[in-house]
């Protein structure tokens, strides 16, 4: 071999050498170095298949939420003749939600009901963040396990065509903000403390602007209000915005105590304010 050429061999060697060695320090600094995972997502799934795939998982192709406005979506009835739905939601033993829909002038279709409508008959479709997860055929439900955070849980009544139900243009649907955690107790809570709360201008109406509750319960604060406007649950970091339309409630499990605001901020502008307060006792 010519001097020459060991030469040009002895510097691709080197390369090779050094660029092995780069390597290498990289992934030690990332290991070292990297970005520190919260502890609450230690060993908790990003998400659970069911939920990575919603929107792809009805053969209808409802992805979204029906629009109000559109009469080929939604069936628009007089408030005396549309149904109803409230959703309670349990935690599970394997980390998902067990759902129970309270409901009123409405009852699910046998399987082979087919797909005209029969006034008061339907089923229920079920939303995470805004994405269709399933269908809901029966007053009871099981909901695997969220990621860790807070997820938007909508359930909204359907007719046998799939169009959705609505009331003097409001959609029949409950909306609920859900904070998951992978610290669940050992003892899972079998109901749930609900707070009733309306909002009038933005300041809260009759009743106590403070509510106390204990570590280890599960919590639901209802909201409706008479102008849009968005919460803020400081301490457990839940938000969430409402309207006439479109009331929303925060599930929680009370696992911290202290004494917690939420405020509320119109949509119009303006400044935040302390409406409510939440206190969490040992």
């Amino acid at each position: 071999m010519q001097k020459s050429q060991r030469a040009v061999l002895g510097i691709v060697i080197a390369a090779f050498a050094l660029a092995a060695f780069t390597a290498g320090m990289v992934n030690w600094w990332s290991l070292k170095y990297g970005p520190e995972v919260p502890a609450d997502d230690r060993d908790h799934p990003a998400a659970t298949p069911a939920i990575a795939d919603a929107a792809h998982a009805h053969e209808g192709g409802h992805a979204a939420l029906a629009d109000v406005n559109d009469p080929a979506q939604v069936l628009n009835l007089p408030a005396n003749e549309a149904p109803g739905v409230k959703v309670t939601m349990l935690p599970a033993a394997d980390g998902g939600w067990d759902m129970r829909l309270a409901l009123s002038n409405f009852r699910f279709a046998p399987a082979n009901a087919g797909d005209q409508h029969i006034a008061g008959m339907g089923h229920a479709h079920l939303f995470v963040d805004g994405n269709y997860l399933e269908q809901v055929d029966a007053p009871q439900h099981h909901l695997a396990a969220l990621p860790v955070g807070v997820h938007e849980v909508t359930v909204g009544l359907n007719a046998l065509d799939h169009r959705a139900f609505a009331s003097d243009r409001t959609l029949v649907a409950e909306r609920i903000m859900v904070k998951s955690t992978s610290r669940r107790p050992a003892t899972l809570p079998t109901e749930v403390k609900t707070i009733e709360l309306r909002l009038a201008g933005n300041r809260l109406g009759t009743g106590s602007n403070t509510e106390r509750v204990k570590v280890g319960e599960l919590v639901q604060l209802r909201w409706k209000s008479d102008a849009a406007s968005s919460l803020h649950l400081h301490g457990y970091d839940i938000e969430a915005d409402l309207s006439p339309a479109s009331p929303v409630s925060m599930l929680f499990l009370a696992d911290a105590a202290g004494r917690f605001p939420v405020e509320v901020h119109a949509a119009a502008g303006g400044a935040e304010q302390t409406v409510f307060y939440l206190e969490v006792y040992p």
